[in-house]
């Protein structure tokens, strides 16, 4: 069954937020990875310069039992839907089928931030703005 986990955009400033919420509310980090974990991927998405490998490219964290995804959109400028850029919704599929069908719903008079392909923590991932200014993220 799909899920919906909030995932949390920044620009440049993730790495303080999960501290703040580990602060804040106990939260407990279950997963990061840094751009520079990734290089040949960082680039393809037109990630470059030192400081990029500073910033989070995917994190997992709980708070209050809930589990919310941040990552750093550095040089994230798809926001043209009037879309608030630091939030998106992720919704976490069992299959690519399911990606891919709830791909084709929302697709239609969406702005595609990122195309349908696989990447270092889903075997397929897209992210868009759909015709309503809501950022989906979809993935496995």
């Amino acid at each position: 069954m799909p899920y919906v986990t909030p995932n949390i955009h920044l620009t440049g400033q993730c790495k303080d937020a999960i501290q703040t919420y580990i602060k804040a509310f106990g939260a407990e980090v279950k997963y990061v990875a840094y751009y520079s974990d990734f290089p040949e991927e960082y680039a393809k998405w037109g990630i470059s310069g030192e400081n990029a490998r500073e910033f989070v490219y995917h994190s997992e964290i709980i708070i209050c039992g809930q589990q919310v995804y941040l990552s750093d959109s550095i040089g994230d400028t798809h926001n043209n839907r009037g879309c608030g850029s630091t939030i998106s919704l992720a919704i976490t599929f069992e299959t690519n089928d399911g990606v891919r069908g709830a791909y084709e719903i929302l697709s239609d008079g969406a702005a595609i931030i990122y195309p349908m392909q696989e990447t270092s923590h889903s075997s397929i991932f897209v992210s868009l703005v759909d015709e309503y200014g809501v950022r989906w993220e979809l993935m496995t």
